[in-house]
């Protein structure tokens, strides 16, 4: 069976939804500790998404 090629309603409302930037960050940084990083690790990358 081949691709579709499109998709459903259901999977273009997650592409078509809008979240702010402090969402994005909380999705990132819960990422980080469900992949199990270094706290130090974390820490680096909160520190430089707020230096920019």
């Amino acid at each position: 069976m081949g691709r579709r090629g499109d998709l459903s309603k259901e999977e273009l409302k997650i592409i078509i939804k809008r979240i702010n930037d402090e969402e994005a960050f909380e999705v990132f940084y819960r990422d980080c500790y469900l992949r199990n990083l270094r706290p130090a690790t974390i820490d680096y990358y909160k520190n430089e998404f707020h230096a920019r």
